[in-house]
């Protein structure tokens, strides 16, 4: 699902993360359409995540946090928890390999080399915030709040965000977001279009709706009960015996992997760590082999209504 708003970082924002959040009784916004989108975007440039719980229907909020939480009925815990232990791992190696990584004849043709080194620490951070989040255990599936989900996961990538755009030719997210003007026009008491104009001229229009007393774009809410259907559809579709029948393929591409980030993180001197980046290469190519494998012939997964 695609809301016509690509250039324009609220829209973005809004189009994307609104997607995984619900309506918060602890906050409101303005009934205005354009005030609200002003509000919105004034909490994210300071760093407020929540604002996205609080711009959400509140049907939307329940559809979602009951597919999460159902997810984590149906996911094998041994499998999913130990892969995000296993990007955990891969966040402390990007941290403690950083030079040999950034030196590495692999990371010679990379475009914008300068831009990645400046924005390396950070993002690694991002990526373990993720691994080590509520959601990367099944226990935390089970018991998923997306209030307390986005008030700290969400507040910490936000603020990482923000450091991350300080260095943009643009000017950082937070001076992007405050210069961003939203204006409605052909308001109804269901319907609006609304329009975000940039600093720099360019701007984006898209058609939002009314749910629940929330702005929404309204190509997602034309979809958003189909897509959540279709979601529920294929988790309840997932058979325990199929995961049984692919795990011990799942874990031995785990541990294959587990084994390429240990080599990586031994390594003491870059040359050590370009025999070991070579080294790794026919693992990396066996294991995306295999994961084609392993999901390929799959029935369907469950996956969640996405802009």
């Amino acid at each position: 699902m695609k809301i016509p708003a690509r250039s324009t970082v609220l829209f973005l924002a809004l189009g994307s993360l609104l997607t995984f959040t619900g309506c918060s009784p602890k906050a409101s916004l303005p009934a205005a359409p354009d005030a609200a989108m002003r509000k919105i975007a004034d909490e994210l440039g300071a760093g407020n995540a929540g604002i996205l719980w609080t711009a959400t229907p509140a049907t939307y909020q329940k559809d979602i946090t009951d597919l999460v939480q159902q997810s984590g009925t149906k996911l094998d815990a041994e499998v999913y928890d130990r892969g995000f232990s296993l990007i955990t791992k891969l966040s402390d190696v990007l941290s403690k390999q950083r030079t040999f990584i950034l030196s590495s004849q692999m990371a010679g043709s990379i475009r914008n080399k300068e831009q990645i080194e400046a924005n390396w620490d950070s993002g690694v951070a991002m990526l373990r915030s993720i691994a080590t989040s509520k959601l990367a255990t099944v226990e935390g599936l089970k018991t998923f709040d997306a209030e307390a989900f986005l008030n700290s996961t969400g507040d910490e990538i936000l603020a990482l965000a923000h450091k991350m755009s300080a260095s943009s030719e643009k000017g950082s997210l937070a001076e992007q977001i405050k210069k961003t003007v939203f204006t409605a026009e052909n308001v109804t008491a269901t319907s609006a279009s609304l329009t975000a104009k940039n600093a720099d001229g360019t701007s984006q229009t898209a058609l939002f709706t009314k749910v629940d007393d929330r702005w929404v774009p309204a190509e997602m809410a034309a979809e958003w009960t189909a897509k959540i259907a279709e979601a529920k559809t294929n988790l309840a579709n997932m058979k325990s015996e199929d995961m049984a029948k692919n795990k011990p393929q799942i874990l031995g591409a785990l541990a294959m992997a587990e084994g390429v980030i240990s080599q990586l993180d031994a390594a003491k001197t870059q040359a050590e760590f370009e025999q070991a980046l070579q080294s790794a290469i026919m693992p990396i190519m066996g294991l995306m082999m295999m994961g084609q494998n392993l999901t390929g012939g799959a029935s369907g997964g469950a996956s969640a209504p996405t802009p």
